[in-house]
């Protein structure tokens, strides 16, 4: 586990996404849960006071770099969306090599989501920003730990997303497999820019690949932590497609594994 403890304003880097107001107490926690999508917030309230203003995203001067609506799809073709605003700044991408990853794509039958050393390429994102236009009925939801829920389609078994057991955090992770990168004939690396960084790769099943991201640094973990915070501010987090807006509920009931269930996955 990773993570940053006591932080000040001073230590956490401003970015396009919130602002803090300086000589504000601020104490955050922030760790990685096994698939880097689950933090936890300690005094959110004193958090919260400290953020006064979301300025403007930075523009963007390259083409290649513009926010786009990515077309999103399952294998077999029959859950369809669009995760809207795309771009390499407006998210965090990294590569996961946690157990419960692996024992994901394991329980798919789907080995080809992971790299030869067991990662899955992960891209973070509010879920605001992520809609389903077909094939809704086919989405089942499987729960490994408590603190995640990891969503694919029962049709062709394909990984859709890792998100929070709950819906009020403004994060999603999308699994690479669900995101039609190539629609536009643009590689993964230019839509969705590099990772950022690899996680947990004393599971990693092999030599890690000659292209790996390096670990994360703490600098990394602050601007992880500021982009969700300001996607928290800027209301990001609803509409979830995951979520029921009334009753809270995941919108397919988690299937919950058994401890032998689990151990034949690993």
């Amino acid at each position: 586990m990773a993570g940053i403890a006591g932080s000040t304003p001073s230590q956490i880097p401003k970015s396009a996404d919130a602002a803090v107001r300086p000589n504000q107490p601020l104490h955050l926690v922030v760790t990685l849960a096994v698939d880097g999508i689950a933090p936890s917030v300690y005094r959110f309230h004193e958090l919260m006071k400290s953020i006064v203003d979301v300025p403007p995203a930075r523009p963007f001067h390259s083409p290649e770099c513009m926010p786009l609506d990515l077309p999103l799809r399952c294998r077999c073709g029959r859950m369809r969306g669009v995760a809207s605003n795309v771009s390499p700044s407006s998210g965090f991408r990294f590569v996961c090599y946690c157990k419960d990853c692996q024992a994901f794509a394991r329980f798919l039958d789907r080995a080809d989501v992971l790299d030869l050393a067991g990662g899955t390429d992960i891209f973070h994102m509010p879920p605001g920003r992520v809609k389903f236009t077909a094939g809704t009925d086919a989405m089942r939801c499987l729960r490994i730990s408590n603190q995640v829920l990891r969503w694919y389609t029962e049709c062709c078994r394909t990984p859709i997303a890792n998100t929070p057991a709950g819906p009020d955090f403004p994060v999603v992770g999308m699994v690479h497999s669900f995101m039609e990168h190539e629609a536009d004939g643009r590689s993964r690396d230019e839509v969705l820019g590099p990772p950022f960084c690899r996680i947990f790769e004393r599971s990693a099943v092999g030599p890690l690949p000659p292209n790996a991201p390096g670990p994360p640094s703490v600098g990394l973990f602050a601007h992880r932590a500021s982009k969700m915070l300001g996607w928290w501010v800027r209301g990001l987090s609803r509409p979830t497609p995951f979520f029921d807006d009334r009753t809270k509920a995941p919108r397919a009931v988690p299937r919950v594994l058994t401890q032998s269930a689990r151990a034949a996955l690993s």
